[in-house]
C-alpha cells in the first residue's frame, strides 16, 4: 500500500512506528531481553545444519557469558542414522548388517538447549537450608562447612532436551523379526536435564514457546 503523500509538498508521508509490546522472535533480537541497559553488547550466532535442517546457536552476550548470559539453540537439530550410516560407510568401516539396519531408521536430535551460568549468592539462611536439603557433610564436594552466607550457587536457567527415535521399532530394526516386534518394541528415547528456579520458569516457558514446533 503506497504512502499517503503529506499536507507539505505532497511528499509521502513517514510511517509512525508503535513501540513493540514485547520482543520480537527471531535471530534478530533472540535472547536480547535482558540486554537493553545502554551498555553495548556483542552477540553470536553461529548457523548450524544437519540432515538438511538449520538451526543457530545463539550466544547472547559473549562478554558476558561468565555473567549469565543465555546460550541456546534457535530449533532442534536433528542427526539421521541413514546420513551417519553413509559417513561411515564412505570412511571404510564395517558395520554389522544388524546396526547398518537400525541406523537406517535411527534419528538423533537436540530438541531444546538453553544455557545460562547466572549464580546466585545464598543468605544464612538460604545456605543453613542448602547444606541440609544436599545432605552435606564434610566429606562431600562442597564441604558443609563451606557453606555460609554469601556461598554462590548456579542459579541460571538450564534445560537439554534429547530424543532417539527409531522408525519401525528398535528391535524390528535390529533383527527384522516381524514376530517378535509385534509383541512389543522401543520407539523412541528421550533424556531431559533441567534446572530452573520457580521465580525464572517463565525464561525456559519463552524459550519452548520461540521453537518452532
Amino acid at each position: 500500500m503506497p504512502d499517503e503523500p503529506d499536507n507539505e509538498g505532497g511528499k509521502p508521508a513517514l510511517a509512525k512506528l508503535e513501540p513493540a509490546a514485547t520482543i520480537p522472535s527471531g535471530k534478530v533480537l533472540a535472547g536480547a531481553d535482558q540486554l537493553f541497559d545502554g551498555q553495548t553488547h556483542v552477540g553470536v550466532a553461529i548457523e548450524v545444519a544437519a540432515s538438511g535442517q538449520v538451526s543457530h546457536l545463539i550466544i547472547s552476550d559473549a562478554t558476558r557469558i561468565t555473567q549469565g548470559a543465555p546460550i541456546f539453540i534457535t530449533a532442534p537439530v536433528r542427526l539421521k542414522g541413514e546420513n551417519l550410516k553413509k559417513f561411515l560407510n564412505a570412511k571404510g568401516v564395517a558395520i554389522p548388517e544388524a546396526l547398518a539396519g537400525l541406523l537406517s531408521n535411527l534419528s538423533i536430535g537436540c530438541e531444546a538447549f538453553y544455557f545460562s551460568t547466572q549464580k546466585k549468592a545464598l543468605s544464612a539462611e538460604e545456605a543453613s537450608k542448602y547444606v541440609t536439603d544436599q545432605k552435606l557433610n564434610e566429606t562431600t564436594t562442597p564441604k558443609a562447612s563451606e557453606v555460609k552466607e554469601g556461598y554462590q550457587v548456579e542459579d541460571g536457567p538450564l534445560l537439554m532436551m534429547f530424543e532417539i527415535t527409531v522408525k519401525g521399532g528398535l528391535i524390528k530394526s535390529l533383527t527384522g523379526d516381524d514376530a517378535l516386534s509385534s509383541l512389543f518394541d522401543l520407539n523412541s528415547v528421550m533424556l531431559r536435564v533441567i534446572r530452573c528456579p520457580a521465580t525464572k520458569t517463565e525464561i525456559l516457558v519463552k524459550y519452548v514457546e520461540s521453537l518452532p514446533q
